[in-house]
């Protein structure tokens, strides 16, 4: 159910068109929502071990909110998944350079730590 409601989904809520305060609040609560299933649904298919499904869904959840961190968790878990230890090391490396671009931070210990567990793996 929940993949057919990504599936369903078009985009922000009344995109293009100048929204007063009741506006702003609805399109920010369907991109919430959004974002929580998109992260529930990742984290189920991660479990059943349908990785590049995950990554599909993970990618459209970060083209709404790159800065969803456990998403990027989520995709780093899924290319290890798929034993794309090289892509996982570029994926992370572009994450500690977007994030410090934008942000001047590095992503959280979690993620880092995520990152080097996961490299042990290889």
């Amino acid at each position: 159910m929940r993949l057919e409601l990504i599936a369903l989904y078009q985009g922000e809520f009344l995109a293009g068109f100048e929204l007063e305060e009741w506006g702003s609040m609805v399109r920010a609560g369907y991109e919430t929502k959004f974002l929580q299933t998109i992260k529930l649904s990742s984290e189920q298919l991660l479990k059943n071990n349908s990785s590049q499904e995950a990554l599909n869904i993970i990618n459209k959840g970060l083209a709404l909110d790159y800065f969803q961190e456990d998403l990027h968790r989520y995709a780093c878990q899924a290319h290890a998944q798929l034993g794309l230890y090289n892509d996982l090391a570029a994926y992370y490396a572009h994450l500690c350079d977007t994030f410090e671009q934008e942000l001047g931070a590095q992503p959280a210990p979690e993620t880092r730590q995520l990152y080097e567990r996961l490299m042990l793996k290889n």
